[in-house]
C-alpha cells in the first residue's frame, strides 16, 4: 500500500518512513503541506495520508479540511487512514502502534462479552484506534516532552480529546460517529471526575466507558519510559479498586471474570506485532513522569496509571 508521510522534522518522517516500510508499505515523503496536496490530487494518490498538524505553505489540518469536501474520493473514510493518522500524531514508532492495535482487538474482545452483537463488536475493533487521534493538534514540545509537563501543559495535552471529536465530526458513517465518540470520551470517568465534560456513570457513551478501562488496562500492563510494566495481580487489584470510581462497575466485573482470555490475546499480539523499547510519552507517560519528578512511587491508581488526573 502506498502511504504518504508529510512532516517537515526530517529526523521523525524518516523514522515514519523507515517504520511503514518495514510493514511492507510503499512510502512518498514530503516536507511540506503544499507538496502533501499535490500528491494526494493527483490521478493515482497514495493510499494513506499521515499529515503533520504544522507544515509550512499548508497546514495538516487544512489539508484534512479539503479532503473531506471531497466525498467522492474513495480513500477519504478509510479507517485506515485514520488509525495511521493516530499513529502519527501520538508516537513516532511501533511501541505505541501496536498499543492502537492493541486497544482496537481487545476493546472488540470486551463488547463481544458483553453480548453487544456483531456489528458493534466490528465498529469497536475499527474505532477504538483512533481513541487519541486528537493528538495530531497538540504541538510537538508538549506531546514528546520527555521531562515533566507544566500544569498548563497537562491541560493542553487533555485537549486532544475536544480536537479528535473534531476532526471525527459531521461523517454519516456510523463507525466514524462511533470513532468521534470514543475520541471525544475515553477520558471520563464512572464517579464524574474525568475530562473534558464531567460526565458520569451511564451519562458516558458505553463505548468511551470500554476503551476507558481496555486503554487502561494496556497502558498499566506495558512498558513506559519512567516504569517497567506492572504485573497483571497489580494491575487487576488496580483495575478491581477503580471500579466504581474510574471504571463502570460492571464492565471491570465482566472483564475480570474473562481477564485470561484478555491475556491471552494480548500475549498474542505481542508475538505478532513488533515492538520497540522506547516510545515518545503518551499522556500516561508525561504524567508517570511529572510524578516521578515529585518522588511518587510506583503503586499509584489506575487514575494516574491511565492518564487521567
Amino acid at each position: 500500500m502506498r502511504v504518504l508521510v508529510a512532516e517537515d522534522n526530517r529526523f521523525f518522517r524518516l523514522l515514519v518512513e523507515a517504520s511503514l516500510k518495514k510493514w511492507g508499505h510503499e512510502v512518498v515523503g514530503c516536507e511540506d503541506g503544499s507538496q502533501a496536496w499535490d500528491l494526494l490530487v493527483q490521478e493515482d494518490p497514495p493510499r494513506v495520508a499521515l499529515l503533520d498538524w504544522e507544515m509550512p505553505k499548508l497546514e495538516g489540518v487544512e489539508i484534512c479540511r479539503r479532503l473531506r469536501a471531497l466525498k467522492n474520493r474513495p480513500y477519504l473514510g478509510d479507517l485506515e487512514t485514520l488509525r495511521r493518522l493516530a499513529l502519527a500524531a501520538e508516537c513516532k514508532d511501533d511501541e505505541t502502534g501496536a498499543h492502537m492495535v492493541r486497544t482496537g482487538a481487545l476493546s472488540a474482545l470486551l463488547a463481544e462479552k458483553l453480548g453487544l452483537g456483531e456489528q458493534f463488536t466490528s465498529n469497536m475493533f475499527h474505532a477504538a484506534p483512533t481513541h487519541d487521534l486528537g493528538k495530531i493538534g497538540i504541538p510537538d514540545g508538549i506531546l514528546l516532552k520527555r521531562g515533566p509537563l507544566t500544569q498548563v501543559e497537562v491541560d493542553i495535552m487533555k485537549r486532544h480529546t475536544l480536537i479528535g471529536a473534531k476532526i471525527l465530526d459531521g461523517s454519516a458513517a456510523t463507525v466514524l460517529r462511533l470513532a468521534r465518540t470514543i475520541a471525544l470520551t475515553h477520558h471520563e470517568r464512572w464517579d464524574g471526575n474525568g475530562y473534558p465534560s464531567g460526565l458520569a456513570r451511564t451519562e458516558i457513551p458505553l463505548a468511551g466507558r470500554i476503551v476507558a478501562l481496555i486503554d487502561a488496562f494496556d497502558a498499566m500492563t506495558s512498558n513506559r519510559p519512567y516504569r517497567r510494566a506492572l504485573t497483571v495481580e497489580r494491575t487487576c487489584k488496580i483495575i478491581r479498586e477503580e471500579s466504581a470510581k474510574q471504571f463502570d462497575p460492571h464492565l471491570v466485573n465482566v472483564f475480570l471474570t474473562h481477564v485470561n482470555v484478555f491475556l491471552e490475546m494480548r500475549e498474542r499480539m505481542n508475538k505478532e506485532l513488533p515492538a520497540s523499547a522506547h516510545c515518545p510519552p503518551c499522556l500516561c507517560d508525561v504524567l508517570d513522569a511529572k510524578r516521578s519528578a515529585q518522588g511518587s512511587s510506583m503503586t499509584e491508581p489506575a487514575s494516574f496509571l491511565a492518564g487521567e488526573k
